[in-house]
This record gives C-alpha cells, sequence and structure tokens, in this order.
C-alpha cells in the first residue's frame, strides 16, 4: 500500500510524543542537586530550564556529576542549536564585575560575617536524603512487574534517573507527598511500584543512597556569599 511509509511516520511522532522526557540531574561538589534541561552554555557555565520555572546557571567547575556519572565538560557548543535565540531570565550565582565591592584581592565577606550567617540559619544548610534510582515507565516494559521487582539486576529496562533529592517537585511526574516518601524510604537495593494519579506506572529500585545530614561550613560559604550579596542588593 502507498500510505505505508505515512502510516510509519505519524506511528513514530506518537510514539515520541507519548513519551515522557526525564530532564538531566546535576550534582554540585556542595551536594546541591539541580534537574533541568540544558538551554545553552558557554566556557565556564551550562544553562538549565527548570522545571519550577525560569533558568539557573551552574559553573562547570562546581559540577560533580550528571545523571549519576562524573561529569565531564566538553566546552562550548553542546546545547541545542536554537538554544541561543532564545530568551530566558537566568539567575546568576556570581556577581558581575561592577557589583564586586573592595580593592582587588579584598574579600568581599568576612570570615566571621559567614560563620554568624552560617549559625543563625542551619535549616538552609540541610542536605535531605537522597537516592540514585533507576526507573522504568510502564510504556516501555518488557517484562512482568512483579518478576522485575523480585529481580531487578535481570531487566535491561531500567534507566539511570541519578541522584534524586527528597523535595515535592523531585521528579517531572505529579506524584502525592505520600508517594515521594515511598520512594525516598526506600533502601539501597530495594524496589518499589507506584501508580500515578494519571494511571501511568512507574517502577523504581533503590542503587544507593545518602542520609540527610547538615553541610559543613567550608563546602557552605559559597551558597552564604550568594545570600549576603542579595541582601545586600536588596538594601541598596
Amino acid at each position: 500500500m502507498k500510505n505505508k511509509p505515512v502510516l510509519r511516520v505519524m506511528l513514530a511522532i506518537f510514539l515520541a510524543l507519548s513519551t515522557p522526557l526525564f530532564a538531566d540531574t546535576y550534582e554540585t561538589k556542595s551536594g546541591k542537586i539541580y534537574e533541568g534541561t540544558m538551554i545553552d552554555e558557554d566556557d565556564a557555565n551550562i544553562y538549565l530550564d527548570v522545571p519550577s520555572g525560569g533558568s539557573v546557571n551552574l559553573k562547570k567547575a562546581d559540577i560533580l556529576n550528571q545523571n549519576g556519572k562524573p561529569y565531564q565538560a566538553d566546552g562550548k557548543g553542546a546545547a541545542p542549536a536554537n538554544a541561543a535565540a532564545e530568551k530566558h531570565d537566568l539567575v546568576f550565582l556570581d556577581p558581575s564585575p561592577e557589583e564586586k565591592k573592595g580593592d582587588e584581592g579584598e574579600a568581599e565577606f568576612t570570615e566571621e560575617e559567614l560563620k554568624t550567617y552560617f549559625d543563625a540559619h542551619p535549616e538552609e544548610f540541610r542536605v535531605p536524603e537522597q537516592v540514585f534510582l533507576k526507573m522504568i515507565n510502564s510504556k516501555t516494559l518488557t517484562g512482568k512487574p512483579e518478576e522485575i521487582l523480585n529481580n531487578p539486576t535481570a531487566s535491561h529496562d531500567w534507566v539511570d534517573s541519578g541522584w534524586r533529592e527528597k523535595r515535592p517537585d523531585a521528579f517531572n511526574i505529579a506524584f502525592s507527598d505520600e508517594e515521594i516518601n515511598r520512594i525516598f524510604g526506600l533502601q539501597k537495593g530495594q524496589t518499589l511500584s507506584i501508580t500515578d494519579r494519571t494511571g501511568a506506572t512507574f517502577l523504581f529500585w533503590a542503587t544507593d543512597r545518602k542520609e540527610a545530614s547538615a553541610l559543613p561550613f567550608a563546602e557552605a560559604k559559597e551558597k552564604i556569599q550568594g545570600e549576603l550579596r542579595l541582601q545586600k542588593r536588596a538594601s541598596a
């Protein structure tokens, strides 16, 4: 039949649109987890479109892992070709040169100022529990869910979801608070099946785990400096 090529194209488009997209996850050296889709990059930074809206930039030198694997900067040009033409409200973590105060070599904030803020806001430097997850969407499942959950190493359907930090928007999927608690309650080696409110089923396999901890002061300094800059800018 002459219409067969057209039908194949339509089927391919349908499958592409019906398959959920998972954004990349980036873990920084300070233990912070970011989830988003890269929209642009330069020699020093990558720019992410994040699920909560807007964009965020990350310094390549600060990125430890991408999707659970060691991050390797490939240099400028890995973003989509049309990314540079789009306009985004970027949130820059570092000040522009004209915003920096003081003489060359002079610290913008003293060690005492940083430590005072750190001690006064301990809740800001708590790192939630994190789980390294592998996932299977029921649409791509090639075996029986019960058999895969009982013997996860035997399945090739798993997709690395990377390190996930426990928070309501940890996934681009509308899981309930109870379901989020179940997912992040998984211990290393445990599996779980969840059917979300749309009827889609997802299998989870926790291959590693990090318990909640406090970020050390030395690793929190950069975050504190960013917060103090924002406060200084707001009061100027």
